[in-house]
């Protein structure tokens, strides 16, 4: 638990910085492909990357006007997890629940208070949960994705919800 604590506070600090294993689509966005882990997703570059390799964690990082885009990956211990037996589900609502709180709290702290309210509340396969709050002007999509090698984050912030590139960077996301 200690450790899932850590990663998250990790998760919080490096989501302000966050360039990997990409490639340019020639329209400024680029495709990243995380080494040893089945997913894919795209963001508007430049993308910043940012690894802290003690706590199997990633995180990509980009803007666009006024959105703001992050994929955080954090590596996951399948055996301690059935050794506890936890499931997928539960192990990703601990995650979201915490990673949420935390985010709730940093935004207080910055003079927005904000509920997050889930969209998607039931896992199907390997995911989406989803989560959605205000934050002042802008709306926040948090969601979160779950296989045997990791947990995903991702962040989407924009305050027009009906932005292409919003939606680009959320649809583009595949595990």
């Amino acid at each position: 638990m200690k450790k899932l604590r850590t990663a998250i506070m990790s998760l919080i600090i490096f989501s302000a910085f966050a360039t990997g294993g990409a490639s340019a689509q020639g329209d400024g966005w680029q495709t990243i492909e995380v080494p040893g882990v089945p997913v894919k997703f795209s963001l508007p570059e430049p993308v910043k990357m940012n690894e802290e390799a003690s706590q199997g964690l990633v995180v990509y990082a980009a803007r666009k006007e006024k959105m703001s885009f992050k994929v955080s990956v954090m590596k996951r211990n399948l055996e301690e997890d059935k050794a506890k037996g936890l499931t997928d589900e539960a192990v990703l609502k601990i995650f979201a629940t915490r990673l949420l709180t935390a985010s709730k709290q940093m935004f207080a702290q910055m003079g927005f208070p904000t509920e997050f309210k889930p969209t998607v509340d039931k896992l199907e396969g390997h995911g989406p949960l989803e989560y959605v709050g205000q934050v002042g002007k802008a709306t926040v999509t948090n969601r979160f994705y779950i296989n045997d090698q990791g947990i995903y984050w991702l962040e989407a912030t924009t305050q027009d919800l009906t932005n292409q590139d919003y939606k680009r960077f959320l649809d583009s996301f595949k595990i």
